[in-house]
């Protein structure tokens, strides 16, 4: 069992995500670090739309830079830093930066649900 885990966004791979609308810093995942419930923690960057999709995952958004607009179900909500957003397992979902020519910075934590 690991007591922490230190990790630097800068030391992490950008990996290009959901068809090329995002880029996600991945900085625990479940397949290498043993946290529970936890999937996957990572920075997420969206310069325009990310796209609607479902997840089989919770999802907390926290909003470190840019504003954008986030959609669950249908329902739209404008998002700023500092915000928090959480998203059900299941739930259509998907977030746009509404900064002309800058992105919008998140913090992803997707958490398997605990039944």
């Amino acid at each position: 069992m690991v007591n922490y885990i230190i990790r630097n966004a800068e030391n992490v791979d950008r990996i290009v995500d959901h068809g090329g609308t995002c880029y996600i810093w991945q900085l625990l995942n479940d397949e290498t670090d043993v946290v529970d419930n936890m999937k996957a923690l990572g920075i997420v960057e969206v310069e325009g739309v990310l796209e609607s999709h479902i997840d089989d995952y919770e999802e907390y958004y926290f909003i470190l830079d840019g504003t954008g607009r986030v959609d669950v179900e249908g329902e739209q909500e404008d998002v700023f830093p500092g915000d928090l957003i959480y998203i059900p397992r299941g739930k259509m979902h998907g977030i746009e930066s509404l900064g002309k020519n800058y992105p919008i910075r998140f913090l992803a934590f997707m958490l398997y649900a605990s039944d």
